[in-house]
């Protein structure tokens, strides 16, 4: 197993995943697109923070499901992204270097196969969990496809990448 490859699939595979994972959210907003924002979102804010004990995933027999996230003071939580961004890119790159050693046991060696490879990897990821998601916790059917297909895409594209580098680095 050649190292430099797998280092190189986890940095620039990842990278081309982050980059992927900031078009789909900041500039295309398919994912956004598909949630309603609550009509006062400022009092709905309070009246959980007031019935929470802090930060993390809440559920109520009858059929809420809220993800908590919120600053002490309320504030606009995208006004400070850098740490989820670093931490994304952290996934990003684990995720591309683990699929770099999964191709390593394909004899695929194009960078396209490699991608194609990868796209099927991120749909099987994205049925399993975001229709895992849809059937217990009820989310649309618009928000959980075009959560599959943000993992198809970005997946293909890490695969691009890291199927270019498995042919870079030749011995492998």
């Amino acid at each position: 197993m050649n190292l430099k490859y797998l280092l190189a699939s986890a940095l620039l595979g990842g990278l081309a995943s982050f980059i992927w994972g900031a078009v789909y959210h900041a500039g295309i907003g398919i994912d956004a697109r598909t949630m309603a924002q609550f009509d006062d979102g400022r009092a709905v804010s309070e009246f959980i923070r007031s019935h929470s004990s802090g930060n993390g995933m809440y559920y109520s027999k009858e059929g809420v499901l809220a993800a908590v996230n919120m600053t002490p003071d309320m504030s606009d939580r995208s006004l400070n992204m850098g740490p989820q961004l670093g931490k994304q890119y952290l996934i990003n790159a684990v995720t591309a270097g683990l699929l770099a050693w999964l191709l390593l046991f394909t004899p695929i060696r194009t960078s396209l196969g490699a991608g194609a490879f990868f796209a099927l990897a991120g749909l099987a990821a994205g049925i399993n969990s975001w229709f895992s998601a849809w059937n217990w916790y009820n989310h649309s059917m618009s928000f959980t496809v075009a959560a599959v297909i943000g993992d198809v895409v970005c997946f293909f594209v890490a695969g691009l990448v890291v199927g270019w580098l498995r042919r870079k680095f030749a011995t492998v």
